[in-house]
């Protein structure tokens, strides 16, 4: 079970919609680009996106904790749509590029067959293609 209180950030696909025979809490599981299947409670924010027909079987779901003004953790839910659909959709993809190449990571293993291994696939295609821009931006100096 993937603990709240210890969650900052998670995204993947939606794998199924369940219910804790023991406790009858209600969870969402998810596969994440990390490579882990996750069992997440569900919380007010996750079964008010449920309830606006958000987080299907299938959907691709950013979920990132953040805080009230009062200093109250809820989760921030996105729904991107269909993941698969997603696997085509440049602008994400150069995002996340941007973002693993500003931490320092410049090629991602293909570990995984299946949904996560085309994720994987997507993501090296546009870290290789975002590696010679980054390093041409910085070689001219941007400052204008």
């Amino acid at each position: 079970m993937t603990d709240f209180w210890e969650l900052t950030q998670l995204e993947g696909r939606v794998l199924a919609h369940g219910q804790d025979e023991y406790s009858g809490r209600m969870y969402l599981m998810m596969e994440g680009v990390d490579g882990k299947v996750h069992f997440l409670y569900q919380t007010d924010e996750i079964e008010q996106a449920r309830q606006q027909g958000k987080l299907r079987v299938n959907s691709f779901a950013q979920i990132e904790k953040q805080f009230s003004d009062e200093g109250r953790p809820f989760l921030q839910v996105e729904d991107l749509g269909d993941a698969y659909q997603l696997l085509h959709d440049n602008t994400y993809f150069g995002k996340t590029a941007l973002q693993l190449i500003h931490q320092g990571v410049t090629r991602v293993e293909r570990t995984w067959g299946g949904w996560l291994g085309q994720y994987q696939d997507a993501v090296n295609k546009r870290l290789a293609w975002a590696r010679p821009r980054e390093r041409e931006g910085r070689g001219r100096g941007l400052a204008r």
